[in-house]
């Protein structure tokens, strides 16, 4: 499971988190848990990036470290 990270770049959203809208807007960022029921609905057409957070990248950052 990953976390996401919600950049906003234009337009307008609702993030709906555990039942809890949340809207945002261009320019906000939102972070949401892996194990958190989320949705998202329109306000008004909106673009944004989403990125992936794996819960894995610490252990595979410290392999790569130790040369293994």
């Amino acid at each position: 499971m990953s976390d996401a990270v919600l950049q906003i770049i234009d337009g307008r959203m609702d993030i709906i988190v555990s039942g809890t809208p949340h809207t945002q807007e261009a320019g906000q960022t939102f972070i949401t848990a892996a194990n958190a029921p989320h949705a998202v609905n329109a306000v008004e057409p909106f673009k944004m990036i989403i990125t992936m957070i794996k819960d894995n990248i610490r252990q595979k950052v410290n392999f790569e470290r130790s040369g293994r």
